[in-house]
């Protein structure tokens, strides 16, 4: 039998990331033929979701108000120190070029609600059919670096992947599951490794 020739680690993820490509456009085609805005409504349910639990509703409201009433005091500020600005101009003195303060705590409020908020998606999406059919798409493609790995692998390290994976996990995503069940490629069936490259 003629022996396969290795593949490289820049051949492997070239082809993970076609295969990934390809996961994602069956995402998007499979949404716009069920329902166009489903992911929208889910993920401003799940951003929902995710102030609720982190307990940010009514700051977040009292927020709001506070910036409406902002704006109204800063413009009025603006207004003022555009007529004083003005006053300056007179006697020949150069605008100043102006900077805002910082919204590192804003910005890290919003780093908790997404964090939150991809647990809010992922458990609105188990609980419905269409929502199941995306995550398991996702997890094709969370899982495609290893899948592509495995399908270049000697059976040792198929056989010990599977037993490590139902362990902690208790199931293989299912192209693992259709490149497990085929041989290993020629040369790796007694455990040959790949001299090719190491994986990160």
């Amino acid at each position: 039998m003629e022996e396969l020739m290795s593949i490289t680690v820049k051949e492997k993820e070239h082809w993970k990331e076609r295969i990934a490509q390809k996961i994602e456009r069956a995402i998007t085609e499979l949404l716009e033929k069920s329902d166009p805005r489903y992911m929208e409504q889910v993920s401003l349910q799940a951003r929902e979701k995710a102030i609720e639990a982190l307990g940010g509703t009514q700051l977040l409201s009292d927020l709001n108000a506070l910036s409406e009433q902002e704006d109204a005091v800063q413009k009025e500020i603006e207004n003022t120190q555009q007529k004083l600005a003005d006053l300056a101009k007179r006697v020949g003195i150069k605008p100043v070029a102006r900077y805002y303060g910082s919204r590192d705590n804003i910005e890290t409020w919003e780093k908790a609600v997404a964090t939150r908020q991809a647990i809010s998606e992922r458990e609105l999406l188990s609980k419905d059919a269409l929502g199941q059919q995306v995550l398991k798409l996702r997890g094709e493609q969370e899982a495609l670096l290893d899948t592509v790995w495995l399908s270049t692998s000697p059976l040792q390290i198929r056989e010990l992947w599977k037993n490590v994976t139902e362990l902690v996990s208790g199931e293989l995503p299912e192209l693992q599951k259709k490149v497990l069940s085929t041989s290993p490629p020629s040369g790796h069936a007694k455990g040959t490794s790949d001299q090719s490259g190491s994986r990160d």
